[in-house]
């Protein structure tokens, strides 16, 4: 099945990254294009220079289009904004036959039709999915994704709701399309996407949670039974640790206190000998001079206990926490040495790193960085193939005498 090439956009505190695709002979996606930019007009991944982040999209969006050598006309923008909260929705409908009822296509129809008036946005947000995630019946918790034939009275049919600060949605939005000559047709959530691609079939369904570190903003995203059960993201990222180290050390630059972080930073506390000294990378003609490497490993392990701290409670909040067996890491936050055991230490649980690989080399060479990225183009590509398929079951329909109704 050929389909018209998509392209998403993810617009990240520290880089822009555009991708274009379609599906392979076999239906998989594939990569056709590949563009990207260091970010500059993001801050806490929100928009602070509209006209900086309108030409780090513009240029991520060119590349990728040259490379593709095809035009792109509109693209699905991946996003975070550091203010990502979910909402649990449901909606119930009778199953005709009362006690002696078994659940059919219609009846599925009925409740997944009282979902969209369920899923009620709070004011000032915005909605960036609204994901179904299964079906109870006659009121009891195990949940089905697949119902039918099934006896009960009554069917209820549930899904996620992710949304986000309207205002900060349509900051990045208008910044995305002043310059490129697109238009964003979807936001979607860059958690969600990385966990579609860094998350196994088999976590998905045995529980797993994944998250993702960005410059500016941390997200996660936990699956279940094999569907989403809870996303959201905060506005502390890497660059916090950055900051950090700029604060204590008095690097002289904040780049020179992100070579301090990525070249010599651990948050393993017990990895680093108490007189290790390492260097501090020279600015401005400073002296060289060397700093206590557990010092720096204190400032670094501080921060990021404090950030999982803050991602653990709101899961705790929910009741999540003893949903998920496993935790995938994503995003170039996740490269800084030793946050594998803390992540597992405060989640008690194994952690992986991302599972999927895209088949391009460009992307599969830094997969954590890539995960959310190549999971937006997944997601893009799978529902640009069922869009096709039904419009190509409405003509058959149609050219058949039916009523034109995809199944």
């Amino acid at each position: 099945m050929s389909i018209r090439p998509v392209t998403v956009l993810e617009v990240g505190t520290a880089r822009t990254v555009a991708l274009v695709g379609d599906a392979a002979p076999d239906g998989s996606p594939r990569v056709l294009g590949f563009g990207q930019c260091e970010t500059a007009g993001m801050r806490k991944s929100r928009v602070t220079d509209r006209e900086q982040v309108a030409d780090c999209a513009a240029a991520a969006i060119s590349a990728a289009r040259e490379d593709a050598r095809c035009t792109i006309g509109s693209v699905v923008l991946l996003c975070s904004l550091g203010d990502v909260r979910d909402a649990a929705v449901s909606a119930a409908a009778d199953v005709e036959g009362g006690e002696d009822g078994v659940v059919d296509a219609a009846a599925v129809a009925a409740a997944r039709a009282g979902l969209p008036a369920a899923s009620t946005v709070p004011e000032g947000r915005f909605a960036i999915g609204n994901f179904p995630t299964g079906f109870t019946l006659d009121g009891g918790s195990a949940r089905l994704l697949d119902p039918l034939e099934m006896h009960a009275r009554r069917i209820e049919a549930h899904a996620l709701l992710l949304h986000t600060d309207d205002h900060l949605m349509g900051d990045l939005v208008d910044a995305v399309e002043l310059k490129s000559g697109v238009e964003v047709e979807e936001e979607f959530f860059t958690g969600l996407a990385a966990a579609g691609a860094a998350l196994s079939d088999e976590q998905k369904r045995d529980g797993a949670l994944l998250l993702d570190f960005g410059a500016g903003s941390t997200s996660w995203c936990g699956y279940a039974d094999g569907v989403p059960v809870c996303g959201g993201s905060l506005a502390v990222g890497g660059d916090h640790v950055t900051n950090d180290v700029y604060v204590a050390f008095r690097t002289g630059s904040r780049l020179m206190a992100e070579r301090l972080k990525l070249e010599s930073a651990t948050v393993d506390l017990g990895s680093v000998e108490r007189g290790e000294r390492v260097p501090v990378p020279v600015a401005f003609g400073a002296p060289d001079r060397t700093i206590p490497r557990f010092s720096l490993a204190q400032v670094a392990e501080a921060r990021m206990r404090e950030t999982l701290g803050i991602v653990r409670e709101r899961l705790r909040a929910q009741g999540a926490l003893d949903r998920f067996g496993a935790v995938v890491l994503s995003g170039g936050g996740a490269r800084l040495r030793g946050l594998p055991a803390m992540v597992s230490e405060v989640f008690s649980a194994p952690t992986f790193a991302p599972a999927a690989a895209s088949g391009d080399r460009r992307l599969d060479a830094d997969p954590l960085r890539n995960a959310a990225a190549w999971g937006g183009l997944r997601a893009a590509v799978a529902r640009a193939r069922n869009a096709d398929t039904a419009r190509r079951r409405g003509i058959w329909g149609r050219l058949l005498g039916g009523d034109g109704a995809a199944g």
